[in-house]
């Protein structure tokens, strides 16, 4: 609500003539047959250009607002979850923000009025239209998605990490969709298209579930010291965990993953009169698929680059140790992340 005001003298408003329209009264948000109007108003100020166009993003606002009060009301939603391990779709209930993107909005009318010293914009938009434009973008996606999934599916189970990362992408290309299906499900609950983004997640899973049940893997580190070999195995165990692959014994992993680390003497160094033994860690990891080694996932600690200098040569070596297996997990698992991206 704004608070008449009295004009500088001197100022020039520019308010337009009264009377002022019957429109400016009305609700914020009115339907209209196949659209709906907003009207929108900010405080006039001495650019008239400003306060139409910042009228006219609260008109856009505020038809946004109602979009969203209409998504509010679908009682689920697709998405994913992670049940026992397994990456799942379901339904759950929406969580949707406010800052919808709201696009074929036009402005009808504006006034600016000398009375409540404001700037009004009457805007609309056709909702059929707009879900028509909406749906003509979530088709071309869900159809590009297709296609890709329809390759993940094709490839051999010698390659099930290319597969794996393959299918990550495309359940990423997907989630990226929910806001066009909120907004057209807000728009039209009939239009076939929801069907299809809701069979088009649930094959993802499909897929995904074949992928990770053929996802065993075979482990194998060296390290001087046990305990460092136990805890490499352990972090790695739990980092492919996360992914649904399985450890096993068998004659024939889809996946190999050796690791390697050690520690190499580098000399003696003279520090106040005492001497203290300088150690590098060294170490390398290779993934290798049924098809042969994924290069582009081989980590190598450079030498001399890790190195750990102490007055105790067995702690300079304990020290290079596991330097080398923290250093070489986190370089394996930044590749493996950044080839899922």
């Amino acid at each position: 609500m704004f608070i008449p005001l009295v004009a500088c003298a001197g100022a020039n408003y520019r308010f337009d003539p009264a009377p002022a329209p019957i429109w400016i009264q009305q609700l914020p948000v009115t339907p209209k047959a196949g659209s709906v109007d907003a009207v929108g108003s900010v405080e006039v100020s001495l650019e008239p250009r400003v306060d139409m166009q910042r009228a006219f993003d609260a008109a856009r606002q505020r038809l946004a607002e109602s979009l969203v009060s209409e998504i509010r009301s679908q009682s689920s939603d697709w998405s994913w979850s992670k049940k026992d391990d397994q990456q799942t779709v379901v339904e759950q209930t929406v969580d949707v923000r406010t800052d919808i993107k709201l696009d074929g909005v036009s402005q009808v009318s504006a006034y600016r009025d000398e009375a409540s010293h404001a700037q009004y914009v009457l805007a609309r938009v056709d909702f059929g239209a707009l879900a028509e434009r909406v749906a003509t973008r979530l088709r071309r996606a869900i159809e590009d998605i297709e296609r890709s999934l329809d390759e993940v599916s094709g490839q051999k189970t010698n390659n099930i990490v290319h597969a794996l990362f393959a299918l990550l992408k495309t359940r990423g290309q997907t989630e990226a969709l929910l806001e066009d299906v909120r907004l057209l499900g807000a728009l039209t609950s009939k239009d076939p298209l929801l069907d299809r983004y809701r069979a088009l997640i649930r094959r993802i899973e499909t897929v995904g579930r074949t992928i990770v049940s053929a996802g065993t893997y075979s482990l194998s580190i060296t390290a001087p010291d046990t305990t460092v070999r136990d805890r490499l195995r352990g972090a790695t165990r739990d980092m492919l965990g996360k992914w649904g692959f399985v450890e096993t014994q068998g004659k024939d992993p889809a996946l190999r993953l050796t690791m390697a680390v050690d520690v190499k003497r580098l000399g003696e160094e003279q520090h106040g009169g005492r001497t203290e033994f300088l150690y590098g860690a060294v170490g390398e990891a290779h993934l290798f698929e049924r098809a042969g080694e994924w290069t582009e996932l081989a980590a190598t600690l450079p030498d001399g680059r890790y190195t750990e200098l102490h007055a105790n040569e067995a702690e300079a070596k304990r020290r290079a140790i596991n330097a080398a297996a923290d250093t070489l997990l986190s370089i394996f698992r930044s590749l493996l992340r950044g080839a899922a991206e």
